[in-house]
């Protein structure tokens, strides 16, 4: 089984892309410039996608369900990112995973209340490869998408 994990946004989209083993096959930050109109980095962030589920064959979509927070603008755009992977998965016969943050970090640090730290930590001993990276600084949106993929291997 091969998963795209996803941390998204519309400025910085955190992915990777994993197999069973579990084993980093690819992992990124697309990231968008603040100035484009929303509409283009929106065909930039379906354009990457669909060329990586093309180049893997990925199975499943993970995604972190959103929070509303303060700004419900921010929620609002989100949503268009989601639709995007939606429409992916429907495109390419994928499934498609939702998953709250509590229980991706439970999966990953086994409370649902652990910090951004706490996840990085653990998936150092997951992808020990991964601790030059955290350790020199390796975006939170990379993490992220590291945490949701791995989710979406071991939840059943």
């Amino acid at each position: 089984m091969i998963i795209l994990g996803v941390d998204p946004g519309t400025l910085f989209v955190g992915f990777c892309v994993l197999d069973k083993g579990p084993t980093i096959l690819e992992s990124g930050v697309i990231t968008l410039k603040r100035n484009a109109l929303l509409q283009n980095r929106l065909g930039i962030i379906y354009e990457c996608f669909a060329d990586i589920i093309e180049r893997y064959e990925v199975d499943v979509i993970a995604i972190e369900t959103p929070f509303l927070g303060k700004n419900p603008t921010v929620y609002l755009k989100l949503g268009y990112v989601r639709g995007l992977l939606y429409l992916l998965s429907h495109k390419y016969n994928c499934a498609i995973r939702e998953y709250p943050p509590s229980e991706i970090k439970k999966y990953i640090v086994g409370t649902g209340s652990g910090t951004k730290e706490d996840v990085a930590f653990a998936l150092c001993k997951i992808f020990p490869l991964l601790r030059n990276a955290v350790k020199f600084g390796i975006r939170t949106d990379i993490t992220d998408a590291l945490a949701v993929g791995v989710t979406g291997l071991w939840k059943k």
